[in-house]
């Protein structure tokens, strides 16, 4: 699903009236309707429904929906803020006017005092400004959103985008926004939906398709994209009748030391759970008997020193001839830091002929040795954010963060997997994919290192790097949310892996 920009969703809107043709204030109705539809499910009549409302065209979709729920057995309240300097739009004159024909309760505060003194119980419904806002609110409308704030109702649903709160860059600290508890965007996902530092204002959002023009949805480029169970099917390559091991590729794992195994492990066993045909492991002798215990499916490959890093093979990698001799290699779960071993992760970035897979302190020892010129293009990072920070510096917030994300991984030809709620992954033509599978019980040690076996496997399948990471932080939200669903929301790293399909 792409995410397009406020401009962009502006165009959607013209084109649709244009060309279905339909006139703006049907679109309105239809958008309303499809609202009211989810409202209905979620608190169902009788409920006690007040809304604020500008008088914009959101104002207009507020008050065409007040009149909707109140038609479906809803007691509404209407509370309509006029901020300084504004100009009502027609389509917000044409649903005040339809309004005015039923017993809704219309009031025109033009003081807080003005303003419902309780809401207690009571299901609010901002309408005040949406999605266009490019300034602060300030004034009145500013503490018309500090009341409600303040009052804590039962629960606020903004529509299309909480009131005061920027979609396309960053608000300034200390606005006055609105704090929803759920948000009903229409059309497409805001790319202000898919960061931590919004979701105090956003809540729980969803997309409500109110029937855009689908044409312009498929011409229209973006580089913004929310990844959608469609989107991960479309990529997924089941294995054929007659596949076997030879034919589902060899990964390499290296990683661990000591008091680290369980990263190395838990990685090693996502690779083959997710597909990897065979698997080899890389790791101090010290760690040889817990994983041949823990994990016999797994070759362990024998270090030529007590520190499985300190004199590598010349042919661990490259077959002679520099052909790869795995088909997929993941390099970093419970390594460990030290400038000795940056070096060794060094040399061996060096001497790799293909894309690697890349987590945990194997980025840490890239960002301690700025040794991101080193890594093979379309090699697959998969930082968490202090590990992104360490590699490519601060940023001021998750805007800003993005564009860094987003660069780094054009400069360098990378994709670069930025750990959360909505993962972000960017890749070398400047696209980024947010994923939309997982819960914040995957919030626990090693779920990392599952992610890291899981991409290893796909690229060892065959899957190309840009698929392999798609579909590997789809794949391992999905796995968290079967876990979390059956385990009751306490999960562990393990538990991601048992749940684990394709």
């Amino acid at each position: 699903m792409k995410i397009f920009n406020v401009n962009q969703v502006r165009q959607a809107d013209a084109q649709t009236i244009a060309n279905e043709p339909v006139e703006s204030a049907d679109l309105m109705e239809r958008a309303s309707g499809a609202m009211a539809n989810r409202v209905v499910h979620i608190f169902p009549p009788p409920a006690t429904i007040t809304v604020f409302a500008g008088t914009g065209n959101n104002g207009g979709d507020g008050l065409c929906l007040a009149r909707l729920l109140f038609l479906r057995g809803y007691k509404v309240a209407v509370y309509i803020v006029k901020p300084h300097g504004a100009n009502a739009t027609p389509d917000f004159l044409l649903n005040e006017k339809r309004l005015k024909h039923l017993s809704v309760e219309v009031h025109y505060p033009a003081t807080v005092a003005q303003l419902p003194a309780n809401l207690r119980g009571v299901v609010v419904i901002d309408a005040l400004f949406g999605s266009g806002l490019n300034r602060t609110v300030e004034g009145f409308a500013a503490a018309v959103i500090q009341h409600i704030n303040n009052l804590q109702p039962k629960a606020v649903l903004a529509v299309d985008m909480p009131s005061g709160l920027f979609a396309d860059v960053a608000t300034p600290v200390g606005a006055a926004v609105i704090r929803a508890t759920h948000t009903f965007s229409f059309g497409f996902p805001k790319l202000a939906f898919m960061f931590a530092e919004n979701y105090p204002y956003v809540g729980q959002w969803q997309v409500v398709d109110i029937g855009l023009l689908p044409a312009f949805t498929e011409q229209e480029p973006t580089q913004n994209y929310y990844l959608t169970p469609n989107m991960a099917a479309a990529m997924l390559r089941p294995p054929g009748k007659f596949a076997h091991k030879g034919t589902k590729g060899h990964a390499l794992v290296i990683g661990g030391m000591y008091g680290k195994m369980g990263a190395c492990i838990l990685c090693a066993r996502a690779t083959l759970k997710a597909g990897a045909g065979l698997l080899s492991v890389l790791a101090p002798k010290k760690g040889y008997a817990i994983l041949q215990t823990a994990f016999p499916e797994a070759m362990l490959i024998p270090p030529q020193d007590e520190d499985y890093l300190d004199n590598l093979p010349d042919d661990l990698i490259n077959l002679p001839g520099e052909q790869p001799r795995y088909a997929a290699i993941a390099i970093g779960p419970g390594m460990g830091i030290s400038e000795k071993r940056m070096q060794t992760v060094k040399h061996l970035l060096q001497q790799l002929k293909q894309p690697v897979v890349l987590d945990a302190d194997a980025l840490n020892l890239i960002g301690m040795g700025a040794l991101l010129p080193f890594v093979p293009p379309n090699s697959i990072l998969t930082p968490h954010p202090k590990e992104f920070e360490r590699l490519a510096g601060k940023t001021a917030n998750a805007f800003e963060q993005l564009e860094l994300l987003r660069k780094t991984a054009m400069q360098y030809q990378l994709y670069i997997a930025l750990k959360g709620a909505h993962t972000a992954v960017a890749c070398p033509d400047g696209s980024c994919y947010f994923n939309s599978t997982g819960n914040p019980a995957m919030a626990t040690a090693g779920s990392g290192d599952v992610l890291t076996g899981i991409i290893c496997a796909l690229l060892a399948q065959g899957y190309t790097p840009k698929n392999s990471a798609l579909l590997g932080v789809y794949l391992h939200g999905l796995a968290g949310n079967r876990a979390a669903h059956a385990l009751g929301g306490s999960i562990t790293a393990s538990d991601i892996i048992e749940y684990f399909t394709m």
